[in-house]
């Protein structure tokens, strides 16, 4: 089981790296 620490952890580093932002790519979830 994951923390939820590290689930946004990864959200945030994928995001930096697609350049999308937050709420975008949150949104397909």
């Amino acid at each position: 089981m994951m923390n939820i620490t590290d689930v946004e952890d990864k959200i945030i580093r994928r995001v930096n790296e697609s350049g999308k932002s937050l709420s975008e790519y949150t949104g397909e979830f």
